[in-house]
């Protein structure tokens, strides 16, 4: 359950930023990006997290 509930999150989350970065080719790129980014993120901060629960 929480496994598809964070999926659907990121999906969300994601889909809303592109929407508020615009609409032409360019604009949903640079959403693509941001959303790469920010997941890139969120998976370092676990990556680090999983180490402390040894």
């Amino acid at each position: 359950m929480t496994d598809m509930l964070g999926s659907a999150l990121a999906i969300g989350v994601g889909g809303a930023l592109v929407n508020l970065i615009g609409h032409s080719s360019a604009e949903i790129a640079n959403g693509f990006v941001v959303i790469s980014l920010l997941m890139a993120a969120i998976a370092l901060g676990a990556t680090v997290l999983a180490g402390r629960t040894r």
